[in-house]
């Protein structure tokens, strides 16, 4: 109304009193308070913001197809727990060919990862450092024997974020760094190095993370942000390997020098609990069995027992060093349904949202483009009306007379007259006239030769 208000002139008084008079028929047929110039200057502003807007939200809806992609991270690299971080006391140590430790006994050692990712997705994601942690699990050997599930688990150590990751929506990079702190006292060490174990060439691994992620979406200049908080439980199958020595700088020694260590062998399942217990196969993951060779002397097991050689993605089969494995996570058929289902409920509302608004704007932009066209008719109705309804000029009488008998020349005849206005003096000429020039008299006779224009 504001903006109406000032693309209107001003109304002169006058129009007030032809506004009075207005007839009870124009009213009937709704006259508009406002003249139809400034209803069509302001339905065509209107339309070109609706019309704006609609290219606004299909711009939104192509940006947003697809609706979720997957970050695009760097292959991890390997990380193997060197069994040098171990600490035996004597006689343990010497009968596994290691050098006695110092208490405390058992595995404890740090270790710092990173990896760098890229979000190609249009919402930016943060996983926070407060908050977030995972918990490495071992399974209770003695219960997987008797084909349980290796429950109760025994904490193997921590994994913690340093800091704060952050990645941008459209490309953006960042990087997580974790630090590992694997804490496992000599009893669980030695749970872990069951016979059973050994002699399948494998075990399994379990870990429960809790992270706390904040995602925020820009919709229609609209931002929203959402922080939740997200469990998972995971399991893996790892076993022995060997790996570089390295110095006390971190690098490898040269020449190349090998020490047993513990690897990953197989990627991740992750998802519920009982979910992963249940489905946790290790043909699933990759492990093959590819022949059975006497114990060696060293697993102290009995002469003539057969341990399995093994084949797995995360193991070189011919050195036994680690590989990097390129998918290091996968989730269970109920964990990617879950997913899935929510990406679903997420992409529907926000694909309604803009749906909605470009409908909406259409809608007003057909509206106001139809209300402009026949508002500008109007207008031009409203001129044509005003040129016709305005009053015809009087045309003037032009009074010629000549002075009969006065001897009047034909030049003097022909010469434009004046013109004047009828009233009661020209009807007393003319009845002078018809009684003869001698009823009048002559100053009557002097003036019939003067002509007057009022």
């Amino acid at each position: 109304v504001l903006f109406r208000s000032f693309l209107l002139p001003p109304i002169p008084l006058h129009a007030l009193e032809v506004g009075w008079q207005a007839s009870s028929a124009e009213v009937a047929m709704g006259k508009c308070s406002l003249s139809p110039r400034g209803h069509a200057i302001s339905s065509i502003f209107w339309s070109a913001v609706n019309l704006a807007m609609v290219i606004w939200g299909v711009t939104e809806k192509m940006r947003w197809t697809p609706f979720h992609q997957e970050m695009e991270c760097e292959t991890p690299p390997p990380m193997p727990t060197r069994l040098s971080t171990l600490s035996l006391p004597s006689p343990l140590a010497e009968g596994m060919f290691m050098q006695p430790g110092t208490a405390p006994f058992g595995l404890y050692t740090n270790m710092t990862t990173s990896i760098k990712c890229t979000n190609p997705g249009q919402a930016s994601i943060t996983m926070k450092a407060v908050g977030s942690e995972t918990t490495l699990l071992s399974p209770n050997m003695s219960d997987l024997a008797v084909g349980g599930y290796g429950l109760p688990y025994s904490t193997m150590g921590k994994v913690v974020m340093s800091k704060d990751a952050h990645f941008a929506a459209g490309g953006g990079q960042g990087e997580m760094t974790t630090q590992i702190r694997i804490e496992q006292p000599l009893a669980d060490v030695l749970a872990s190095m069951s016979p059973a174990a050994t002699m399948a060439g494998y075990s399994p691994s379990y870990t429960r993370s809790s992270q706390i992620i904040e995602t925020c979406a820009t919709v229609l200049g609209m931002t929203t942000c959402q922080e939740v908080k997200a469990e998972q439980f995971c399991g893996s199958y790892g076993g022995s390997c060997l790996t570089e020595v390295l110095d006390s700088s971190g690098k490898a020694l040269v020449p190349v020098q090998l020490e047993p260590a513990i690897c990953g062998y197989t990627r991740s399942l992750c998802g519920k609990e009982e979910d992963v217990l249940k489905q946790m196969k290790p043909e699933a993951l990759g492990i093959q069995v590819l022949a059975e060779v006497p114990c060696p002397a060293a697993t102290g097991l009995p002469n003539g027992t057969m341990c399995n050689v093994i084949l797995a993605p995360g193991i070189d089969p011919s050195t036994r060093a680690p590989r990097a494995l390129e998918s290091a996570k996968e989730l269970t058929p109920e964990a990617q349904e879950e997913q899935e289902r929510l990406l679903a409920e997420g992409e529907a509302a926000l694909q309604t949202m803009i749906l909605a608004a470009i409908v909406v704007n259409a809608f007003f932009f057909a509206l106001n483009v139809s209300l402009a066209f026949v508002c500008c008719r109007r207008h031009r109705h409203a001129k044509a009306n005003s040129a016709c309804r305005a009053p015809t000029p009087q045309v003037p009488t032009l009074m010629t007379s000549t002075a009969s008998g006065s001897g009047a020349t034909k030049a003097e005849a022909t010469k434009p007259q004046a013109p004047a206005l009828m009233s009661s003096a020209a009807s007393k000429d003319e009845a002078a006239k018809r009684d003869g020039p001698e009823a009048q008299s002559p100053a009557e006779q002097d003036d019939e030769t003067l002509t007057v224009t009022i």
